[in-house]
């Protein structure tokens, strides 16, 4: 199901739950219908969210998980082939994202941005999303640098970043 479908199908449901809350409301004449109306709009667009939520996040990891398979070398070759960077540190970092959040390091890629096709959850950040995010910290200490977060969206940009803070041909600075 899409994204598009799926918040179709929420819509939908929002307004059937607002039929039937209006419904309930006159069966029942409550002394104060104005607030058991906004009570419902309340209800209802919180369930509204989280059920959005929850088939986001499933689409993004179905379309992942359904992605060809790509091994260490095709995905330098494809990606990285021109940057200049190593090829190991290359696929180590891919490693520590893919093993990181738990996802095969075959169906990565580079515009795979944290928090939504990757690393997603109903809040903010995850447990998953935190430990990597320490990982690239102790990392960056290790080469004499920092991490500057505002730029950090995509796997690309992990890798990229990581690689100038040790140096361009995967080297650490000294």
């Amino acid at each position: 199901m899409t994204i598009l479908a799926s918040r179709k199908v929420v819509f939908c449901g929002m307004i059937v739950m607002v039929a039937l809350g209006t419904i309930s409301i006159l069966m029942f004449e409550p002394e104060r219908p104005g607030i058991w109306a906004v009570g419902m709009v309340v209800i209802v667009g919180l369930a509204a969210f989280l059920a959005s939520r929850v088939m986001e996040r499933r689409s993004a990891e179905i379309e992942v998980r359904q992605r060809e398979t790509l091994d260490d070398d095709t995905t330098y070759s494809l990606f990285y082939a021109d940057s200049g960077l190593a090829a190991p540190f290359v696929a180590e970092l891919w490693h520590e994202i893919a093993d990181t959040l738990g996802v095969p390091p075959g169906k990565l890629r580079p515009t795979d941005r944290f928090g939504y096709e990757i690393g997603n959850s109903f809040w903010i950040t995850t447990e998953a999303l935190d430990t990597l995010a320490a990982i690239a910290i102790r990392r960056a200490k290790e080469y004499h640098g920092a991490i500057n977060w505002e730029l950090i969206k995509t796997v690309d940009d992990y890798v990229r970043q990581l690689a100038a803070l040790k140096g361009a041909k995967g080297t650490p600075r000294h």
